[in-house]
């Protein structure tokens, strides 16, 4: 079977439409070692954050919310699924879209989260040539715009490093980390 997401346009509307399935470890910071099929509370474990783990069943005209990414929403959270350190260490790439999300969006980011995507920043060399790029210029756009609503919540020891931090100081930081392959 191939995993993928289809785009589907309805109305007007673009949806992304892929089938549930499970993922092997991630053994090179960066893909699943494994794609296999699985049942939806699997897939909405598996997502990176919860306001991504959202489903949809068009048969029952129902939004199917496993890991409270309705409260994220209302809240303007960004919350890994499970442990963030776990989570984003799987896949160097959730930390940029961790960044680029809430800088987007005006959401804050999970102190939690917020204290590995620092810690962690370095990591990001492990992405490739072409998302570092891609990255680059999303920081560029971030830090011009300068996104003055997107406050984060950190944690005290956050707090003692980086007192007042917003968004674009993190894409800031990841994008300093960033190398040319």
């Amino acid at each position: 079977m191939i995993f993928g997401v289809v785009a589907v346009v309805l109305d007007g509307h673009p949806y992304q439409v892929a089938s549930f399935r499970r993922e092997g470890p991630y053994l090179d910071g960066r893909r699943p070692s494994y794609v296999e099929p699985a049942d939806a509370p699997a897939d909405a474990r598996r997502r990176d954050f919860t306001i991504n783990a959202l489903l949809y069943d068009p048969l029952a005209d129902e939004v199917l919310d496993l890991v409270d990414g309705r409260a994220d929403l209302d809240r303007r959270l960004i919350r890994t699924v499970g442990d963030p350190a776990a989570r984003l260490g799987e896949d160097r790439l959730r930390m940029l879209r961790a960044v680029r999300f809430a800088a987007e969006l005006g959401f804050a980011i999970d102190p939690a989260a917020l204290a590995v995507i620092v810690r962690q920043a370095g990591e990001i060399r492990g992405v490739s040539a072409e998302r570092i790029r891609q990255a680059k210029e999303v920081g560029a756009q971030t830090l011009a715009v300068g996104c003055p609503f997107c406050m984060i919540m950190l944690t005290d020891a956050a707090k003692a490093e980086a007192p007042n931090m917003l968004v674009r100081d993190v894409v800031e930081i990841i994008v300093d980390n960033l190398v040319t392959k």
